[in-house]
């Protein structure tokens, strides 16, 4: 959320609900018998290809024309969010949904100090994603070219910096690792309260 705000300069009220589909994508997966955290090799590239095109075909219209409204890219994102969940209730109803995996309720303990197996493994998970966030953003082009413009997408620009495919792609990636966030803790939380109204 921050890298895309960092970025586009707006808050993507519909980023929950991404996270939302991506916990579906992990439970239609595991019906088919495969792990809630194998998932990710599924849900990230799938939200990462929604992600681009909710950029490209609904927001960055918008960002290019001149309004007297300049937070209309916001109240896309809310009836983008809006879209979702009721295509999420449509398709799954609103009743209790959850994944149950051998690891879900197990625990170990370290002293006396216990500790949960499925959000370990999130953590684990989710720090290796934040040192390759943190590699890619600081040695990568691309990352570097998302860093310019996140500072000032006028000189980025001018240094010849993409800036409307930056915000596309970083659009993307921020929906990708929305979708890991969706995928590590579908084993821990029930569905329902995402989509209460």
């Amino acid at each position: 959320m921050t890298l895309i705000m960092g970025v586009m300069g707006i808050i993507n009220l519909a980023h929950g609900q991404l996270m939302m589909l991506a916990m579906y994508v992990t439970l239609v997966l595991n019906t088919m018998g495969i792990d809630p955290y194998v998932s990710l090799f599924v849900a990230m590239p799938l939200l990462f290809l929604l992600g681009v095109a909710i950029q490209k075909f609904l927001l960055n219209p918008l960002i290019r024309v001149e309004t007297i409204l300049p937070e209309n890219q916001v109240l896309m994102t809310v009836g983008i969010g809006m879209v979702l969940t009721e295509i999420a209730r449509f398709t799954f109803s609103s009743d209790y949904k959850y994944i149950t995996t051998d690891y879900s309720n197990r625990t170990f303990a370290i002293g006396n100090i216990s500790f949960s197996v499925a959000l370990t493994i999130a953590f684990g998970i989710a720090l290796v994603f934040t040192a390759a966030m943190f590699w890619f953003l600081l040695k990568t082009d691309l990352g570097r070219s998302i860093r310019a413009t996140a500072q000032d997408k006028d000189a980025a620009t001018l240094m010849g910096v993409n800036t409307a495919r930056i915000t596309v792609i970083t659009f993307g990636i921020g929906s990708a690792l929305v979708a890991a966030a969706g995928c590590l803790l579908a084993p821990v939380y029930y569905y329902y309260w995402m989509l209460q109204r």
